[in-house]
């Protein structure tokens, strides 16, 4: 079945308001590591490790990593993007020693879009493929968490310095996210939410 979207749709008035909405809402929560704004002169080779970013049933696309990386690219960062499948790469973070590993990388981002819909009761993260996955270089390596739909991760990972929200899985938010990451734009967002109902402190 086909659906026939309204004529106001993808005009050239929606173009602006949708950019304008990313802009005002993209919301830097916390970088208590001073890492923005990336800079590749400073932090030229990033490892992204895509947390979801599957289709799902609000948003059928998926795969919104591949954008932010190309964004990261353009203003020459180089990326290597963490595959499972990829014994090489998954040999950087599960096999070699964090003295090599910080040889080779600069920072280490997770892009995050897990999505919910109306009959999850909570959307959790799942560390993609390895143990080695999970945030346990923080102290070692500069890191960041970025999400792209659910604002709540921090529940997950609460000692992540730096921890992006933007709240909506879309393109104009990928290429919006990465103007504020590199300091093209300031973040002008404020946190609606808060992960932990006042009782845990997670900006230390």
């Amino acid at each position: 079945m086909s659906y026939i979207l309204p004529r106001w749709q993808g005009c050239e008035e929606h173009r602006a308001f949708t950019e304008q909405a990313a802009d005002s809402c993209i919301t830097l929560v916390k970088d208590t590591q001073h890492l923005l704004p990336l800079n590749p002169e400073k932090q030229k080779n990033l490892f992204v490790i895509p947390v979801g970013d599957t289709p799902g049933y609000h948003n059928p696309k998926g795969g919104y990593v591949h954008l932010f990386v190309k964004e990261l690219e353009d203003r020459g960062f180089h990326v290597t993007l963490f595959n499972v499948e990829d014994k090489a790469i998954t040999a950087d973070i599960a096999g070699s020693k964090i003295a090599e590993f910080k040889k080779k990388y600069d920072a280490i981002v997770y892009f995050c879009n897990v999505e919910t819909n109306g009959s999850m009761s909570a959307a959790r993260i799942e560390w993609p493929g390895l143990r080695a996955t999970i945030p346990m270089l923080i102290h070692d390596v500069p890191t960041m968490m970025v999400s792209i739909d659910n604002p709540y991760h921090l529940l997950d990972a609460p000692r992540i310095p730096t921890y992006i929200n933007a709240y909506t899985s879309e393109d104009v938010v990928v290429k919006t996210l990465v103007e504020k990451l590199v300091g093209e734009s300031e973040f002008k967002g404020i946190s609606p939410v808060d992960a932990f109902v006042g009782l845990f402190n997670a900006n230390k």
